[in-house]
């Protein structure tokens, strides 16, 4: 969850490579998993409106 709450502050900051670096870190630890976490779904939106 840190890389997840990491990416929030660095998109706040307007550090978008930092942001999407520290979402994409986040995601990777669920990439072939079954949770049904509201920060997955929000992670990966944040990582396609930066890019």
């Amino acid at each position: 969850m840190t890389n997840f709450y990491l990416g929030k502050m660095y998109e706040k900051e307007g550090k978008e490579t930092e942001a999407i670096n520290a979402y994409q870190e986040f995601l990777s630890h669920f990439e072939n998993s079954t949770a049904k976490l509201p920060q997955i779904a929000e992670a990966r939106a944040a990582v396609k409106r930066l890019l």
